[in-house]
């Protein structure tokens, strides 16, 4: 069974942003792409609660908006929600070993996959799929307003100029 979405006004939207510079048309396609997201990051963040997940883990969860550089997604702006880099904690100091008296650490983002999809040995917790499945409508919303914010942010820059 598919979800069949119609959507009114994206052409408008596209020839609006055509009309842009190009650094406009940019800032305003990421504006929109995170604002899509945000009810699937808050979404995942109550799933992952619920589930019992790591409270870092939670904590670094966030969005990632960024252009696609190779294969399918070249050129073509993308949104993903995950554990982002940077929320690490120590875990204890190495007692063995050439890195012997250096700490280690416990980083979300090495293992966020592991919890989402499980393992050989522990059961899969899924958060983010969940997520993204129970949000599909309110997402094109928050999308179109996205768009339409941008758009305004836009114009106004442009008659500054």
């Amino acid at each position: 069974m598919s979800n069949v979405v119609k959507i009114t006004g994206i052409e408008q939207i596209r020839r609006a942003l055509e009309q842009l510079p190009k650094e406009l048309q940019r800032t305003t396609e990421m504006t929109a792409l995170r604002a899509g997201a945000k009810p699937i990051l808050n979404a995942a963040r109550s799933n992952a609660k619920s589930s019992e997940v790591t409270g870092q883990l939670i904590k670094s969860l966030g969005i990632n908006v960024r252009k696609g550089r190779s294969g399918k997604t070249r050129g073509i702006y993308t949104a993903r929600i995950g554990a982002r880099r940077g929320f690490r904690i120590m875990k204890g100091i190495r007692t063995s070993g050439k890195n012997k008296g250096k700490p280690y650490f416990q980083d979300p983002s090495k293992y966020d996959h592991l919890v989402e999809l499980g393992t050989s040995r522990t059961a899969a917790k899924p958060f983010i799929r969940p997520a993204v499945d129970s949000t599909g409508s309110q997402v094109l919303g928050e999308i179109a307003k996205g768009y339409t914010k941008g758009l305004a942010r836009a114009v106004t820059k442009m008659k500054k100029k």
